[in-house]
């Protein structure tokens, strides 16, 4: 039998998964719409880190998807194929996270780069395949590849830099709770 306390707090992990999925979509807006290096943006680590602490999948992975869709909203949308292509490599990440949330969360730090090179990897193979920029052949696909080598490189440092920046915090604020928890926890009588 479920007591009215377990409902309670069964609901408020609810509120606080809802509160950090949207902390994290502003912020992947935020880095997003505001002046930034090309590909250093929080999307891809706040999929990684949604997928690894909020408990409800669904969730995590409609984080980095509404954060896209949002911030694609302000700044224009663009040909579907390759948009497509984006919205897969950056829920890619929410999936790993699940896959991390069994074993300890720091492994998001190695797993923010295979979502980096993912993510270099599988949407520059659309850039080559659906853009028209590049010669359908093997030579054209390098040259794309080569083309992107700057990009991958700030994907990968914003990728590494924001989950271990949301790890951190997440950390943080953890040990804060903690205390705070023990610092209003009855003390027992003394005989």
């Amino acid at each position: 039998m479920i007591g009215s306390h377990q409902i309670r707090r069964h609901g408020s992990s609810e509120l606080l998964d809802l509160g950090m999925a949207a902390t994290l979509i502003g912020l992947d807006m935020a880095t997003r719409l505001l002046p930034h290096p090309p590909n250093f943006t929080a999307i891809a680590a706040s999929g990684l880190f949604a997928g690894a602490v909020l408990r409800s999948r669904i969730l995590a992975l409609a984080v980095p998807l509404a954060a896209m869709a949002l911030s694609d909203g302000v700044l224009g949308f663009y040909d579907w194929p390759t948009m497509a292509a984006v919205y897969f490599g950056l829920a890619v990440p929410a999936w790993l996270g699940l896959f991390v949330r069994r074993f300890h969360l720091a492994l998001l730090l190695p797993a923010a780069a295979v979502c980096s090179l993912f993510f270099f990897i599988e949407t520059n193979f659309a850039v080559w395949l659906f853009s028209g920029i590049y010669p359908r052949h093997i030579d054209g696909l390098i040259a794309c590849y080569v083309a992107a080598l700057p990009f991958f490189h700030n994907t990968l440092n914003g990728d590494v830099f924001w989950t271990a920046t949301m790890l951190l915090s997440y950390w943080i604020a953890r040990i804060c709770l903690a205390k705070g928890a023990s610092m209003t926890a009855p003390v027992p009588a003394s005989r």
